[in-house]
């Protein structure tokens, strides 16, 4: 049995299919170990020395064969491009580099875990009912002797007019604060006309002062190839803005890379970031830095090269009408043809899918 990793969309980060070209019996469980001399083994609490069975979340079946959910608390612990074996019982399935699928927080350790097995509920100490207060017998306060008629008429008449005059005093007071920018900007519309006509130093008296100038609009960010000069500050704005075009990350990715002032690393950013965006010409870069037929210049060489990455990549930029990578993509399934059937799992799925 051969199988493969993918990373499952439809399910959210963190989560990812094995593919498998044969049925996987119900209840199958696994074993994920990688290259370290030590904690070599995936258990239930993270990489560990002895090794450990980890159950699917779901099994189905897919094609001509069967697929299995891995969550997130399984794939958040392996790194992207870390060579991992995967074995069912004695038989091992997957023997490969890790693909690129986006972190989901199982790492963390949230509900489930590794196994599956949720976390026992806290419980929750019921609060202590509140004592009830004594009635207390509060004594009335003596009410007052009404006022005679003829007081309570007198205060009415002087009560009300100083109400309204309160009230008048108030209302002009509210729409002065209301329009006070307005009057402000008359009167000084009303001083800058008279300028001219004012005896020296009744301007100060007055309260008098220019207008103020407007402020100099910023200037643009250079977009005519100078993304390079804007140092590593504009650099970093540039590739996690979500706004800027692909062709302009594509270029600022390869100079970063091709520069000896440059930054190798952002400008790897910039050029997946211009990938992810659809780019032709970043997709077959892409691709060729993961063709491992290939010699590759310091600029384009990355880490861990990928033929399965390669061929996604070179099939994506063929689609998007870049002639070059359809001829990268002809010579690499050329190349993978006489391993179709006797090449590792990686070699013989890769070229089931993009090859055949």
């Amino acid at each position: 049995m051969a199988a493969e990793i993918r990373y499952a969309s439809e399910f959210g980060p963190g989560h990812a299919w094995l593919i498998c070209d044969a049925s996987l019996p119900a209840g199958a469980e696994i074993g994920i170990a990688n290259e370290s001399e030590t904690n070599r083994h995936l258990g239930p609490a993270g990489w560990q020395a002895v090794p450990a069975s980890l159950p699917f979340d779901r099994i189905e079946p897919w094609k001509n064969g069967s697929r299995a959910l891995l969550r997130p608390a399984i794939v958040d612990r392996i790194s992207d491009s870390s060579y991992v074996t995967i074995t069912l019982g004695s038989e091992e399935i997957f023997a490969d580099f890790w693909p690129s699928i986006p972190q989901g927080g199982g790492r963390s350790g949230q509900a489930g875990g590794v196994l599956g097995i949720a976390p026992q509920p806290t419980s929750v100490p019921q609060p202590i009912a509140a004592l009830e207060p004594e009635a207390v017998t509060i004594p009335a306060e003596p009410q007052p002797a009404p006022a005679p008629e003829r007081q309570r008429s007198s205060w009415l008449a002087i009560g009300l007019p100083a109400a309204a005059v309160v009230l008048l005093l108030g209302f002009g007071a509210a729409a002065a604060y209301h329009w006070r920018d307005d009057i402000a900007g008359r009167w000084n519309e009303t001083l800058d006309s008279a300028a001219n006509i004012l005896p020296a130093g009744w301007r100060d008296r007055l309260g008098w002062s220019p207008a103020p100038e407007p402020a100099a609009a910023p200037a643009p960010v250079a977009t005519d190839g100078g993304d390079f000069a804007l140092g590593p500050d504009g650099w970093r704005r540039l590739v996690s803005d979500p706004q800027t075009e692909a062709t302009r990350l594509y270029d600022l990715g390869r100079a970063l890379r091709e520069q000896p002032n440059g930054d190798r690393d952002l400008g790897f950013q910039a050029l997946y970031a211009a990938m992810q965006r659809g780019d032709a010409q970043a997709l077959a870069w892409y691709g060729r830095a993961n063709d491992p037929t290939l010699d590759h210049p310091p600029a384009d060489a990355i880490e861990a090269p990928n033929i399965r990455r390669a061929l996604e990549a070179y099939k994506a930029s063929a689609t998007a009408g870049n002639a070059d990578a359809t001829a990268s993509l002809s010579r690499l399934c050329d190349h993978l043809r006489p391993k179709r059937f006797a090449g590792t799992p990686a070699e013989r799925t890769s070229f089931q899918d993009f090859c055949s």
